[in-house]
């Protein structure tokens, strides 16, 4: 896909959503804990942090992935070049 560009920046959205999954993961095991306990807040701190990093990487992926796609960077093919290669064929 686009020359391999797309790698990195799908490497990222798919470490975010993993990220993210289980930082839900943890706030839900939360919920079976006394409420205010030290492990509840522990889970609620470690919950949330998890997730926001997995949001910071999906943005992250979605960012890579807008940038390959501004054309600033790709530089034209010859006409000419792409018509022999065609009649060649």
């Amino acid at each position: 896909m686009r020359w391999g560009r797309f790698e990195t920046s799908w490497r990222s959205i798919t470490v975010g959503a993993i990220l993210l999954c289980v930082g839900y993961a943890i706030l839900t095991l939360e919920d079976f804990s006394p409420a205010y306990t030290a492990s509840y807040v522990l889970k609620d701190y470690l919950g949330t942090a998890v997730s926001t990093v997995g949001l910071l990487f999906i943005l992250a992926g979605m960012r890579q992935s807008y940038r390959v796609w501004q054309l600033k960077d790709l530089k034209p093919r010859d006409i000419s070049v792409s018509k022999q290669q065609h009649d060649t064929d």
